[in-house]
């Protein structure tokens, strides 16, 4: 009898135990799918017939709620990372979250240190950029969501919005108060460093991006495109008034010689830049009010072109939420309310159609999963 009270007690102390773990929230891997759409409330599965996407699949899920979309997520091999978190999120919506289409997986760590000022991604790490009130922070994680490192810059320091990594260095625009150029309060200069992964991310150099006049350039996206890091100049600050003026160029430096060359695009608030696979096109999302505007360069023959998405689709303005360039050269881009297809070659619309999304629901990213469509 005393026994049979032992094992009852035993078996709904392991019971008890087994219920309190947290569980991993599992989604179904699609086969079939050439392109995913993770939203805020699910997982969706598109198929490529005919060279049109059709939606296969949509599996209801929770993924992140509070998600700043200026850099929501990242793609690495056969993981996502969402960043969850802004201003007004509840301690609990403040995660690196890791979503495996390999497994079907959906890994959330909570952490104070979500992509407040930017993000980035390599083949083995995810990045966030913080800035407090006596240093900027760069936080390392693992693609399962797990905080291995943390950086913090000795100076009141802003930490671009793209953090890019190619092969082992890890490359950031950073913005602070420069005394040895005895600058107004207020006026940034801005550099380029470089880390080693491999290194324990030692800084291993530096790069001069603000030039030395009155007139200094505001910085904001960053690409690295084969030897050369591209910058975009958002607006220029007059350091005797104060005067803030728009930007419509893009800075390219050689990072081996230092060349310093300037693109002139056709509209002004370049930010965010996203160069294809194969490094031929940079796209360019201008932060134009009013409008929804991306630049398309060609790198190998200098030309530029326009996309306006109010022009040719009818979307609304700020509504891009989410983009992705195949290995076709076809960029795949979600609003508020579509996915769209254009051709980088021309930069013209190729396809769109309306979005499954539930109450309350919002696009988050896309990840492409087959050859024929590339991966970014």
């Amino acid at each position: 009898m005393k026994r049979s009270y032992l094992f009852g007690i035993l078996f709904l102390f392991f019971l008890l135990l087994s219920c309190s773990k947290v569980q991993t929230p599992m989604f179904q891997v699609d086969p079939e799918s050439n392109l995913y759409l993770v939203t805020s409330k699910s997982i969706q599965s598109y198929t490529k017939k005919e060279n049109k996407l059709e939606l296969h699949r949509v599996e209801k899920i929770d993924v992140a709620t509070y998600v700043n979309l200026w850099f929501s997520c990242l793609n690495s091999g056969d993981k996502m990372i969402v960043t969850e978190g802004d201003d007004f999120a509840p301690i609990d919506h403040q995660n690196i979250i890791s979503i495996d289409f390999s497994k079907g997986e959906i890994r959330k760590n909570h952490t104070k240190n979500y992509a407040m000022m930017g993000s980035g991604i390599s083949s083995n790490y995810f990045y966030t950029a913080q800035t407090d009130a006596n240093s900027g922070i760069l936080t390392v994680f693992s693609l399962n969501g797990k905080q291995v490192f943390q950086k913090k810059f000795n100076q009141m320091t802003a930490i671009s919005s793209q953090i890019v990594a190619n092969n082992s260095n890890v490359y950031a625009e950073i913005a602070y108060q420069d005394p040895k150029r005895n600058r107004p309060e207020g006026v940034l200069d801005s550099d380029l460093i470089v880390l080693n992964e491999k290194e324990h991310w030692k800084e291993k150099d530096r790069i001069r991006l603000t030039s030395d006049g009155k007139k200094v350039e505001m910085l904001e996206g960053l690409a690295i495109v084969k030897d050369r890091a591209f910058v975009s100049i958002s607006a220029i600050r007059d350091t005797d008034t104060f005067e803030k003026v728009a930007g419509n160029q893009l800075l390219s430096i050689d990072l081996h010689t230092g060349e310093r060359k300037l693109f002139t695009l056709p509209n002004p608030y370049p930010n965010m830049l996203y160069p294809s696979p194969d490094n031929h096109y940079l796209v360019v999302k201008h932060e134009v009010e009013g409008k929804n505007i991306l630049s398309v360069l060609d790198l190998q023959n200098e030309t530029i072109k326009a996309i306006v998405l109010d022009d040719d689709s009818g979307e609304t303005p700020k509504e891009i939420y989410s983009l992705t360039i195949s290995n076709e050269n076809m960029l795949y881009l979600t609003t508020g309310r579509h996915l769209l297809q254009y051709s980088l070659k021309d930069a013209k619309l190729i396809e769109k159609q309306k979005l499954k999304l539930g109450k309350d629901d919002f696009p988050i990213g896309l990840r492409i999963v087959e050859k024929d469509l590339g991966s970014n």
